[in-house]
């Protein structure tokens, strides 16, 4: 699936296919883009296909939703419920 990662100002497209144990993406070369990808767990270069992968996990399917312009802080800016509204 193609997407868009926002880096700086600018929106970059990139190919993203999401397996069962890793995460593929094939992009044109873009440092910003790699530095990204390198930051995440189990970053890999795949030189026979010429992409890079990530492990899938919960904390690189974060960042990743993040970089798509998802606001993944959404729930953190909720107020907390009060103890004695969940127990009445």
């Amino acid at each position: 699936m193609t997407v868009k990662w926002r880096i700086g100002k600018y929106l970059l497209p990139l190919t993203k296919v999401v397996e069962d144990k890793r995460i593929l993406f094939s992009f044109r070369y873009n440092k910003a883009i790699i530095a990204e990808i390198k930051s995440m767990a189990g970053a890999k270069w795949n030189a026979d296909h010429k992409i890079w992968s990530v492990t899938n996990n919960a904390r690189n399917r974060f960042n990743i939703a993040w970089l798509e312009g998802v606001n993944v802080f959404s729930d953190f800016d909720k107020p907390i419920p009060s103890v004695v509204s969940l127990l009445f």
